[in-house]
């Protein structure tokens, strides 16, 4: 069936795990077992290459330290700034990434 713009199919786990690593190595121009441990991954002209994101999980601490220092700078940015403290809370809320890691 069709859901908006994707194509839902049936399908065993394993179907579904080959499935990816075909689209995988028809859309990188990669093999999934090069991919995986990390061995000639190469960029292709045309085709997409994945990106690895790190949001700072594995490391609490130095997470911790620097949402301190972001919080100090803020605090000082905000006893600096003209702008009405309603308005500077709404900003601290929007872009507090705390709050977006524990959505």
């Amino acid at each position: 069936s069709r859901v908006g713009n994707h194509k839902l199919e049936d399908m065993l786990k394993y179907e579904a795990v080959d499935r990816f690593i075909e689209l995988f190595e028809d859309k990188s121009g990669n093999s999934w077992q090069s991919w995986m441990a990390n061995k000639g991954a190469r960029k292709i002209a045309g085709k997409y290459y994945p990106i690895e994101l790190d949001y700072g999980q594995d490391n609490v601490a130095k997470a911790k330290v620097v949402q301190e220092r972001l919080s100090k700078n803020a605090e000082q940015a905000a006893a600096e700034s003209d702008l009405d403290p309603k308005t500077i809370e709404l900003l601290q809320m929007l872009f507090d990434m705390q709050t977006y890691r524990s959505a």
